[in-house]
């Protein structure tokens, strides 16, 4: 199954997520292919937004954040590896909530999750172009957007039957990815101070 396979889903799930999230459990597909179609989107995503970046420069007060600083390269390695953490979190951790979701599940409906923010980034750019008022409403209401259908894809692969029990997982591994953050980035620091 090709990436441009999920195209005609988008609006599909925008109108029954819960439908669509069924239809994509249903597909069997490899593992190795759901962790480079995971990939190739965000590397799609650091590609779009250093364009949106060229055509539309971020306010100067964006530049002390240090994401923004890294090279493309390590903006993949980081937002891949986040993302990695995000699929192994909420596989594991839902599994030990009596989730019945399984590793392929949680991969595929989180990378077509990247896939929609994806087509809501470049709609995005194009809307700041035009219409720079409306897009940065349009970015706040896909920010809302994109909690919601991940709480349905999260129920639906798990089987909770909770959109609350979706919530409190996904607090859970939220913060677990923050505080191991938070760890290595204090880590590296102390590494750096001290090789200065």
């Amino acid at each position: 199954m090709r990436l441009d396979a999920f195209v005609p889903m988008i609006g599909r799930t925008l109108r029954n997520p819960r439908g669509t999230a069924r239809e994509l459990l249903k597909l069997d597909l490899p593992l190795d292919a759901l962790w480079a179609a995971l990939v190739l989107v965000v590397i799609l995503s650091v590609l779009l937004t250093g364009v949106a970046d060229l055509m539309v420069p971020p306010p100067p007060e964006a530049e002390s954040i240090a994401v923004l600083t890294l090279s493309p390269f390590a903006q993949v390695g980081l937002l891949a590896s986040m993302q990695a953490a995000l699929v192994l979190g909420l596989w594991r951790v839902g599994r030990g909530m009596g989730g019945q979701g399984s590793l392929s599940d949680t991969l595929l409906l989180m990378t077509f999750l990247q896939f929609v923010l994806l087509a809501a980034q470049l709609a995005q750019l194009v809307l700041m172009l035009l219409l720079p008022p409306i897009g940065g409403l349009f970015m706040i209401a896909v920010f809302f957007g994109a909690i919601v259908l991940l709480l349905i894809y999260v129920d639906e692969m798990h089987r909770f039957n909770s959109l609350g029990r979706s919530l409190l997982l996904f607090l859970l591994v939220s913060v677990g990815i923050g505080l191991v953050l938070m760890f290595l980035i204090t880590l590296t620091g102390q590494t750096l101070n001290g090789a200065a």
